[in-house]
């Protein structure tokens, strides 16, 4: 099935995703008996979710008091037709949206080369494995390299010169004896003179003791 409109698995993926329920992914890519199955299920879930919540106001309770008395009488409020339209409707969307997801799934994966494969045009074709490749034109061949010039020959180096004699050492001269200095003879040292000896103390002379007059008898 060969296309002329350019298409992109990113784009059929992302529309799988988010409205596969009702077909868009394959309008997309113009398969369009899916996307009427896709639609018919989608659409038919989408009206009987509308017409099970239009049902459902219509059967609610207009107050509190009349909820209660249901509650009373049943035990609970009653579920209706409405509950049930909606709950059908809503596992028709579902289903529909999870085949949608899963085909944008297994498009996304297989990438451009799939729908290459599948003959559509795609931006950027890839090489499809077993496809027929176009002969290329044929490749020029390359023109002969120049010739390389031969290197000139290194010329020799010169002789080095032979490095001049080292003169000989002088011998280093004894060094001459040193003289020994001549102790000063030391002086003989002066004898001490003896110590002057002591004045002989004079005794003090002790004065005379005078004889006292003895009293005269009382009469």
């Amino acid at each position: 099935m060969n296309q002329t409109k350019v298409k992109s698995a990113t784009t059929a993926g992302l529309l799988g995703i988010f409205l596969g329920f009702v077909g868009a992914h394959n309008f997309y890519l113009n398969q369009k008996n899916k996307g009427i199955i896709h639609a018919c299920i989608g659409g038919i879930g989408l009206l009987l979710a509308i017409i099970g919540a239009i049902v459902g106001m219509v059967n609610m309770p207009k107050n509190s008091l009349e909820a209660v008395y249901k509650i009373a009488t049943t035990g609970s409020l009653p579920l209706g037709a409405g509950f049930f339209l909606e709950l059908f409707g809503g596992l028709a969307i579902s289903a529909s949206s999870i085949w949608g997801i899963v085909e944008a799934i297994i498009i996304m994966s297989k990438g451009d080369a799939g729908l290459a494969a599948q003959g559509y045009t795609v931006a950027a074709a890839p090489a499809i494995a077993g496809a027929p490749v176009a002969p290329g034109a044929p490749i020029a061949p390359a023109a002969p390299a120049a010739p390389v010039a031969p290197v000139a020959p290194i010329a020799p180096a010169a002789p080095v010169a032979p490095a001049a004699p080292v003169a000989p050492v002088e011998p280093i001269a004894p060094a001459a004896p040193v003289a020994p200095a001549p102790e000063a003879p030391v002086a003989p040292a002066e004898p001490i003179a003896p110590a002057a000896p002591e004045a002989p103390v004079a005794p003090a002379p002790e004065a005379p003791v005078t004889p006292t007059t003895p009293e005269a008898p009382q009469m």
